[in-house]
């Protein structure tokens, strides 16, 4: 998982992504607040859904462009369900597993060789219709490598009723989607309960 910069993470809070950094599909799958009434949705037209992709640039494969904003909301539905039974152990969506998997497919990667001071550099060149597919690819490429790479037990959904974001929980104990935010307002709403009731 790439380390974002203040820069990034200051992009990623005025595009309105509260958990930043993550891996590329579960950045993408908390473009949603599903907790709220109606569900706020970061990338409901053009402009947002693009504020989106530039401010994945680093994780995207060179090549990568601005995905259409309808193939965008329709991988990051997918990927939702996808990541909501795996949190809650419940079977995956044959639809949701379909549509991962066509994104997954609308771009070939393949490695380059080629020299940097004389020694050989391994590369990998992505190749699609369009630069669009290609950020959809690496998308749902993300999603399948939560979903079945080596931290796939870590995959959470904020432990906040309030919140609905996913996260990769480094740490093993970390149940909050952020530590400043959803971690902090239970640490003070624990505070006042346990204050009242003494």
């Amino acid at each position: 998982m790439a380390v974002a910069s203040n820069v990034e993470k200051g992009a990623a809070r005025e595009a309105g992504l509260v958990v930043f950094g993550e891996p590329l599909a579960v950045d993408l799958a908390d473009t949603i607040k599903m907790a709220m009434n109606p569900p706020l949705d970061l990338i409901a037209d053009a402009k947002r859904n693009e504020m989106f992709w530039q401010v994945e640039r680093a994780q995207l494969p060179d090549g990568a462009g601005v995905a259409d904003p309808d193939g965008t909301q329709k991988l990051r539905e997918a990927i939702r369900r996808l990541f909501d039974a795996k949190v809650d152990g419940g079977p995956l969506d044959e639809a949701a597993l379909d549509l991962v998997n066509e994104a997954a497919a609308g771009a070939v990667a393949h490695p380059r060789l080629s020299a940097a001071d004389g020694l050989p550099v391994a590369e990998m060149q992505w190749s699609a219709k369009t630069p669009g597919a290609v950020a959809l690819a690496a998308a749902a490429r993300s999603a399948i490598e939560v979903l079945t790479g080596p931290r796939a037990d870590r995959l959470r959904r904020c432990a906040s009723p309030t919140c609905s974001m996913f996260f990769v929980a480094l740490n093993a104990k970390r149940q909050w989607c952020t530590s400043d935010g959803c971690g902090n307002r239970e640490r003070v709403a624990r505070f006042a309960r346990a204050a009242a009731s003494a």
